[in-house]
């Protein structure tokens, strides 16, 4: 039995959503990816040997009970999972191919509509590289699994997957190229770099592979002035550049809305330099500190203390027009963030010749 969150009952079609489900607890529940129990919840007396839960749907194609007998099982799409999908899971942090594309550590899944539908599904190296998989198979028999099981692994390098209909050629196919270096993990040191007087804090970056690939360098060192460095794994014949990136913070200023203005580029080496005209013009303050717990206040720093303290609106931006008159008071500030037990000057405003006000007319 499947009911939606409203508790209103559920045809043979499911939802990509939340859903609860009652059924036999005997009895297996099986999906094409595991989907996230929400709630568990107990059964009236009556109702002993059922099991209550609710599941949330959004990334699962199918799902199906488990039979009593040797019956084959019954299995429930879900709706909007009628085209065959690649999962890749989280990139690895901070890690590129030189295009900048992101580069996983773990391998892309095919996912199959459910059905009887017959699939082509093959992985090829990019460019006129050699078929590393192929098969053919539906989506009631699909194990994401099988597709490596003959690759030779560690698996390195840009793959092109397909997906092609062999039954019904109208039918909606999948291409996409992804870059996997398996069973890379990247390591950093400070976390997150601040900004300071040469650019950003130097930092160290750990390559760990897996067993039968190699990084060069294994340990990078990325100095003030750059904000990446370029590496490279191999595996057999396989050699993949790479660009490695710390987090950093970074830091730009954004228009006041309705201005038609544009924000300005991401700058992360050293302080941002501003004028007083910078903040008469409005628009805000933009910090991006990836891993940050939060976005910290900025002190507005003059004549050897902290003049005034600048919070974050609720979209994280800092407005500039608050500080103009602290600024202009002390012909010009440096601005500051403290995370953890570390301070970083994130900008220098300089007083600038008076200007007339954009927004006032006359």
């Amino acid at each position: 039995l499947a009911f939606d969150a409203d508790g209103e009952p559920v045809a043979a079609v499911l939802p990509p959503e939340a859903v609860w489900l009652v059924y036999p607890e005997d009895r297996a529940l099986r999906a094409d990816s595991a989907p996230r129990v929400l709630v568990e919840s107990r059964l009236p007396l009556t109702w002993n040997g059922w099991r209550l839960v609710q599941l949330d749907l959004a990334g699962v194609a199918w799902l199906e009970l488990g039979t009593a007998g040797g019956d084959a099982p019954r299995r429930h799409p879900v709706r909007g999972r009628s085209k065959p999908r690649l999962v890749t899971g989280a990139p690895v942090p901070g890690v590129h191919t030189p295009d900048g594309l992101p580069v996983f550590a773990t391998l892309p899944m095919v996912r199959l509509p459910s059905g009887e539908a017959r699939w082509k599904i093959e992985v090829r190296r990019s460019g006129s590289g050699p078929v590393l998989a192929a098969v053919g198979v539906s989506g009631d028999r699909w194990d994401p699994e099988r597709l490596w099981d003959r690759v030779p692994r560690p698996v390195l390098g840009e793959l092109v997957v397909t997906v092609t209909a062999l039954d019904i050629p109208q039918a909606t196919g999948l291409r996409r190229a992804v870059t996997v270096a398996e069973g890379l993990d990247v390591s950093y040191s400070p976390p997150l770099r601040l900004t300071d007087t040469e650019g950003l804090e130097p930092a160290e970056a750990v390559l760990s592979p897996a067993p039968g690939m190699t990084a060069s360098p294994g340990a990078a060192m990325i100095p003030a002035e750059v904000t990446g460095v370029e590496v490279a794994c191999v595996a057999g014949p396989v050699v993949l550049p790479l660009r490695v990136t710390p987090p950093h913070c970074r830091v730009r200023t954004e228009p006041e809305p309705g201005s038609g203005g544009a924000p300005t580029a991401w700058h992360s080496l050293g302080p941002l330099p501003l004028q007083t005209a910078d903040l008469i013009r409005g628009g805000a303050l933009h910090l991006d500190l990836p891993g940050a717990a939060g976005d910290p206040p900025i002190d507005v720093v003059a004549a050897g203390g902290t003049v005034q303290v600048l919070m974050p609106s609720k979209q994280g931006r800092y407005p500039l027009r608050r500080m103009l008159d602290t600024v202009s008071a002390h012909g010009g500030a440096e601005l500051r963030i403290t995370i953890g037990a570390r301070t970083a000057v994130i900008a220098r405003i300089s007083a600038s010749a008076p200007a007339g006000d954009p927004w006032l007319s006359g």
